[in-house]
């Protein structure tokens, strides 16, 4: 149902991104961390993977799925630590995706 009331400028309080964002604790708990996941298949049948622009995010699985969601664990786990910490996060540029290496793209939060 359409409301028939006319709001005024005075009612519509404008906030810019920049005030939400200093509103906020972890501004990226809000707007969610964009990684790169890469998996590679180790030599027992499972799978490795890592978190390509922050090396300390590594993880492995019994198969594909598991060792995504565990290498996203492993990446929120760090992030969670150097926020505790108040250390700044020591991204890296990803390096060249290898031949037996999968990568995904994910939003985290």
């Amino acid at each position: 149902m359409i409301s028939d009331r006319v709001f005024e400028q005075k009612d519509i309080q404008r906030r810019s991104f920049r005030d939400i964002w200093q509103t906020v604790d972890n501004p990226a708990e809000f707007l969610g961390y964009r990684i790169e996941v890469r998996l590679k298949k180790d030599e027992t049948g499972g799978f490795v993977s890592y978190v390509a622009q922050l090396r300390g995010a590594v993880s492995e699985g019994e198969d594909a799925e598991s060792a995504m969601r565990n290498a996203i664990e492993a990446f929120q786990a760090c992030i969670e630590t150097y926020a505790q910490e108040q250390m700044q996060i020591p991204w890296s540029e990803p390096e060249p995706l290898q031949e037996d290496e999968d990568a995904f793209v994910v939003t985290v939060k």
